[in-house]
């Protein structure tokens, strides 16, 4: 067991930026707050002036930005959502630099640096509640007519924003060249499966040795959430039970 213990520890820091490794207690799953939206003259957001810091990763135990999942929806070809779909790309280039088109119907790419960097954020954008999808190295966000620029928007944004400050300036070089990989778990139409957990230091420990073995987990305060499905039921029983071991008798 303290093989396997050992093990999931090196998984981890393989995961995880640096700050994080070796450690549970010193991240903060309290949210930092809303940070409110600020506009220019012309009553445009001004969306690279809005954010100077993050709370911690939600992917490393922080507090993910929803609490509940932010889902896809069905996409509608109107003047509004083209208006949404204009805004959310603006706010990703001003937030992020990195570039950023319409996609398929209900989707903007994000064109990431490599293929690495694009499966690292697919991971730490849903470990924050909001869905993500990727092809290769474009990372795939949802856009709806029915978002809105202070709500759904937002949610979108500083998911991103979050998870790239992360990748960008707290991931070492090394780390960056390992995270390459298809998932092995997904959502896919059956959905997600919940796991209630005893407490949030527990939710938060499964979370980050779920996330290790490529399959997507997120929050929901102290339940947590995988793929449906035979693989991901598995991970989270072995780390269960691994998570049982570490508990004093």
């Amino acid at each position: 067991m303290t093989d396997e213990l050992a093990a999931l520890d090196a998984k981890i820091n393989a995961l995880l930026p640096p700050r994080y490794q070796h450690c549970y207690g010193s991240v903060s799953a309290s949210s930092m707050g809303s940070a409110s939206l600020k506009y220019d003259a012309d009553g445009r957001v001004e969306w690279d002036r809005i954010w100077t810091t993050f709370c911690d990763l939600a992917l490393a135990g922080g507090p993910p930005h929803r609490g509940t999942l932010l889902d896809p929806v069905l996409p509608e070809d109107s003047p509004r959502y083209r208006e949404v779909e204009a805004e959310l790309c603006r706010a990703i280039r001003l937030t992020t630099l990195l570039p950023v088109e319409s996609d398929s119907p209900g989707w903007v790419g994000v064109a990431c640096e490599s293929e690495a960097a694009a499966a690292w954020l697919q991971v730490a954008v849903v470990a924050e509640n909001v869905t993500a999808r990727r092809r290769g190295s474009v990372l795939l966000l949802p856009v709806a007519a029915s978002f809105r620029i202070e709500k759904e928007v937002k949610n979108v944004v500083v998911a991103l924003a979050k998870s790239y400050h992360y990748w960008d300036g707290h991931l070492t070089a090394g780390q960056k060249e390992l995270t390459a990989g298809e998932l092995l778990a997904e959502p896919g139409d059956a959905g997600w499966h919940r796991v209630e957990c005893p407490d949030e230091a527990a939710a938060v420990w499964l979370l980050r040795a779920v996330a290790v073995e490529r399959v997507l987990v997120r929050r929901e305060g102290n339940a947590l959430c995988v793929p449906a499905g035979v693989h991901a039921r598995e991970v989270v029983a072995n780390a269960w039970r691994l998570w049982q071991a570490t508990i004093p008798h």
